[in-house]
């Protein structure tokens, strides 16, 4: 048992749809164990890779995302799956194959986690939360293909977590939006439903996401806050001893009848490990309640020490540090520096406009990028694009100017363009983005020489430009 009050914070996996400071001190102050990245995050490659990066420099963490393959897809570095329901339609091997290929790049970025595969029998009339996630409507087929997905990411050393149980595919609404009773005899609902579940249990499984449904002949309560679901069928009469986690707590399933006292203390009391929360503002409530409710004896420490040991030794397993994180330390190696500015408060940014100088040159896509890599660290007054042979054509500008330059050597209009802006402007950082000869022309003023164009060098300039000047 750790016994410490301080290791709290690992019971929780915690979603992120963006990376900023605010993400930063969350992650800081609460220390979760796991940490679940979404389609904001995802979609932006900056803040992947600094996100990677900054979680590399401060623990060890369960990194995982909800990258299913189909309906479900949130990794945009994975090849599309036409999802599961087609998959159900092949030999298990061919699922075998896709979920260790995703897998591997999962691995490569630095995830160690996925929230997959989707274990749910499709049923008839069902909601469309489910639909092609599923791997069809015969529980044998859905049990040899979960089980398939599950050893294709193990092979690929990721923890796989499959879900929803107890099963999700006969609900007729979304437990996204309302509550979820599935009306149907024990029996048949053990036999079909949960079927899946309970052969990946015997085939090594070692992460199970609960559902917020109730399944009345079972039990009345959610599946996910549910003793009998957790403890006398998933621990005792299945035997499973891996990481038992929650479905998304603010669902309103649970969220709308529930209170967060109660759905702490009956998932702890159940033998629950870990609770998914989806948002800073989530985290934050429930980190202060679990607390209160510790230390005020509301629920023994035993139950939350008992989570957390589960949580470490699942990281100790599967956590690694060799993900894609390692870009940005080579983007921040590769600057040099010359700074003695102020902090400004308001930054004005003066940019290339994009074009490939070279049939071997594909860096067009870079310039879209910069300007939205400012406006995560400053608040930007405004933004002028110039022509490359010209540099920047403007009067003065009454704020602190960044001024990406481009190939100025190659042209004194635009060499004479860049250096007038001392004269315009209350203060000019240069960004020597592509020639490194350039800082010859700039070597008596602020400026970095970035060696790259790549958005990262810039994020990794900024971030180091605001630590100096503070």
């Amino acid at each position: 048992m750790n016994g410490l009050l301080g290791d709290i914070g690992r019971v929780f996996f915690v979603g992120f749809n963006e990376f900023n400071e605010t993400v930063m001190e969350t992650v800081r102050e609460f220390k979760p164990g796991g940490i679940l990245m979404m389609p904001g995050v995802l979609d932006d490659y900056v803040s992947t890779v600094e996100f990677f990066h900054f979680l590399e420099r401060e623990g060890e963490y369960l990194i995982s995302s909800d990258h299913e393959g189909g309906q479900m897809e949130t990794i945009p570095y994975i090849p599309p799956s036409l999802g599961n329901l087609a998959f159900g339609f092949v030999d298990p091997s061919i699922t075998y194959r896709y979920a260790n290929m995703a897998g591997n790049i999962m691995r490569a970025l630095g995830f160690n986690t996925v929230f997959a595969p989707v274990l749910d029998v499709l049923a008839e009339a069902s909601a469309p939360v489910i639909g092609f996630r599923s791997f069809g409507s015969d529980p044998k087929v859905v049990s040899e293909h979960g089980i398939a997905a599950v050893k294709g990411y193990q092979d690929a050393k990721v923890l796989s977590c499959v879900k929803h149980f107890p099963g999700h595919g006969r609900a007729r609404v979304d437990s996204h939006h309302d509550k979820v009773i599935i009306d149907v005899p024990k029996r048949e609902f053990w036999n079909t439903d949960m079927m899946p579940f309970i052969k990946a249990i015997e085939e090594g499984v070692e992460m199970v996401m609960v559902a917020h449904l109730v399944v009345e002949d079972i039990d009345d309560l959610p599946a996910s806050i549910s003793r009998k679901f957790l403890k006398e069928i998933l621990r005792e009469e299945l035997g499973f001893e891996g990481l038992i986690i929650s479905d998304a707590v603010d669902m309103r399933a649970l969220s709308a009848h529930y209170s967060v006292e109660e759905i702490i203390k009956r998932f702890f009391e159940a033998s629950g490990d870990m609770i998914l929360v989806t948002s800073v503002d989530d985290l934050k409530k429930y980190y202060t309640t679990l607390e209160k409710m510790i230390r005020s004896g509301a629920i023994s420490k035993d139950h939350v020490d008992r989570a957390v040991d589960n949580v470490e030794r699942a990281i100790e397993k599967y956590y690694t540090r060799e993900g894609i994180g390692f870009v940005a330390e080579v983007a921040r190696k590769a600057l040099k520096f010359r700074v003695s500015s102020r902090l400004p408060k308001k930054v004005h940014v003066i940019l290339p406009k994009g074009e490939n100088l070279s049939p071997a040159d594909t860096t067009v896509k870079y310039y879209k990028k910069l300007g939205e890599v400012f406006s995560k660290i400053f608040e930007v007054e405004g933004i002028t694009e110039y022509e490359i042979r010209k540099g920047p054509q403007i009067d003065g500008i009454d704020s602190f100017v960044f001024d990406v330059v481009v190939d100025a050597f190659r042209s004194e209009e635009a060499l004479r363009a860049h250096l007038s802006l001392r004269e315009k402007a209350k203060g000019v950082f240069y960004i020597i983005a592509r020639d490194p000869y350039d800082e010859n022309f700039f070597k008596d003023y602020d400026y970095v020489v970035t060696h790259s164009l790549n958005p990262i060098s810039l994020y990794e300039t900024l971030t180091i430009f605001k630590e100096v000047a503070s």
